[in-house]
């Protein structure tokens, strides 16, 4: 890129970055928002008025009050009141939470047990009606609000309708009690897995045998309305996100309490978020530039640096070392609860295992070759800012959209260690796929991207490795490609191999060691 498109891109980026902000900021206006803390359990509540029909929103596993925050502003500017939780181990809440070897938790009672606490402290609050409330849950928070509503139906029936967003299992729903959960509404992705919805479905069919989807059975005066839809275009995290999972929700809340919601539209949040990241993108040009120089004053210098491995070599080698690190997962599993991070411990020995296993290969056979690449002190303060900008792209548009990336509970210790071990990854990945052209190197990272997600897809049912990872390896991927396209842009520059391991292991430590729960 010559210096006239270096002048655009960080005009351009700067003002995408700024934009990104401002329709996030504008996005959490409105309202009033504040957070409490109730017997050790991080609660947000959000409002517009004293009185108000009241909302409790559950997150899902992984996920935290930050990924709820779209769809409880949504419900707030509809008129009702709306208070989230952080479950233990998730977000702000520092206690660990107890799990199995697949990751699941292994007990309901310390998901019911916050959730029924956290019901007790809302009704006390003035901005909320104790005689209209609602749950409404997502993934693991769904079927938490349902075992609570299931409870409350049988004895309080304080709870007036409940709503479970991509319910994992309806095993907790009682067969033939059509009001056992009151007013159930049930919603699923048409992209998620069958396992969502034949929950939904048989959750339905257990109250009403012969029940079909978008059809309201029963009557909401006696708790004993139930509805089984999809949400379209929608997988496991993105049904958040829809407008059309606010339109459901709102109208059914609004039914069982017999109130009128106010019009409301759920906020592009993920699109600002997506622009932020390529506005990261856009800004690392200048910044490497600036910092690290122009690669073509020594052009010479960089034929000498990244004598390329052939793609097909380095595809097989990614494949190898892939191959090899998830079975040293699976031997390594009696100690990944060392780091007391679900899912967590797993990434970080297969990571660790990869990293170790190419750069084993790359010293014997490539080293003699190629020598290690070059680096100098201009070159490490390059690496600094240009880490500082990634960080920047991907966390500060996050925490307002979709994590909270919080370093409560040790996780500052967490994001060290696997900072090093992502180091350790994306270094010896660097030494295979360093290219003269960035379009290329590119490629053959997605590629390595791709191998790498298929092999801990293939490890689930051949090593079981944890069952969660199926939803997350989408969003894994699609993370993975875009620190590999910040990589990409920074190895124009010169002497760039620091910089372009650096964008990409930070990023990915502090994502990792921050969104997977906190265990015991």
């Amino acid at each position: 890129m010559n210096r006239p498109g270096i002048v655009v891109s960080a005009i351009v980026g700067v003002a995408l970055l700024l934009g990104s902000f401002l329709g996030l900021l504008q996005a959490q206006t409105g309202g009033d928002v504040r957070t409490d803390e109730v017997t050790g359990v991080p609660v947000t509540l959000y409002s517009t008025g004293k009185d108000r029909p009241t909302v409790i929103v559950a997150h899902g596993f992984s996920s935290s009050t930050a990924m709820m925050d779209p769809l409880a502003r949504g419900l707030m500017r509809a008129g009702f009141t709306v208070v989230s939780l952080d479950f233990p181990g998730h977000g702000r809440n520092p206690a660990p939470l107890d799990i199995d070897a697949d990751g699941s938790p292994t007990s309901t009672s310390e998901l019911t047990d916050a959730l029924t606490e956290v019901l007790d402290w809302a009704a006390e609050q003035p901005e909320v009606d104790p005689a209209r409330l609602a749950l409404l849950g997502h993934s693991m928070g769904a079927g938490a609000v349902v075992d609570v509503a299931v409870d409350d139906a049988q004895a309080d029936r304080r709870i007036t309708a409940t709503a479970a967003l991509s319910l994992p299992s309806a095993d907790g729903i009682p067969f033939g009690e059509t009001s056992v959960p009151s007013n159930l509404l049930l919603l699923y992705g048409t992209l998620e897995s069958e396992q969502f919805k034949d929950a939904a479905w048989l959750g339905l069919q257990k109250a009403y045998r012969d029940a079909r989807p978008f059809i309201t059975y029963g009557d909401m005066t006696d708790g004993s309305a139930r509805r089984a839809q999809p949400v379209p275009g929608s997988e496991h995290i993105t049904i958040l996100y829809s407008g059309t999972t606010l339109a459901l929700v709102t109208s059914w809340l609004g039914d069982a309490f017999g109130y009128t919601p106010v019009k409301s539209q759920m906020a592009p949040v993920l699109i600002y978020a997506a622009i932020a990241l390529v506005a990261g993108g856009l800004l690392l040009g200048p910044v490497g530039l600036y910092l690290l120089g122009d690669e073509r004053r020594r052009a010479w210098q960089r034929r000498q640096e990244a004598k390329r491995i052939r793609g097909p070599r380095v595809i097989a080698m990614t494949a190898v070392a892939s191959a090899i690190a998830s079975f040293g997962a699976w031997l390594t599993r009696p100690l990944q609860p060392v780091i007391p991070l679900a899912v967590g411990g797993y990434l970080a020995a297969f990571f660790l295992i990869a990293g170790g296993v190419t750069l084993a290969w790359w010293t014997r056979r490539e080293l003699p070759s190629h020598g290690w690449p070059f680096t100098t002190r201009r070159s490490w303060r390059g690496a600094a800012a240009a880490t500082l900008v990634a960080v920047v792209a991907v966390v500060v548009p996050g925490t307002m959209s979709w994590a909270s990336f919080s370093l409560v509970g040790g996780r500052v210790l967490i994001v060290l260690f696997l900072a090093a071990v992502f180091t350790l990854y994306f270094g010896a990945d660097e030494l295979l796929v360093r290219r003269t052209s960035a379009s290329r190197r590119l490629g053959l990272a997605v590629l390595n991207r791709l191998i790498v997600v298929a092999a801990l897809l293939a490890s689930i049912p051949f090593l079981g490795a944890p069952g969660f990872l199926i939803l997350l390896l989408p969003v894994l991927f699609i993370f993975l490609v875009v620190l590999a396209g910040y990589a990409a842009i920074v190895s124009e520059r010169r002497n760039p191999y620091a910089a372009a391991v650096l964008v990409q292991a930070i990023p990915a430590a502090i994502l990792v060691g921050t969104v997977f729960p906190l265990v015991s």
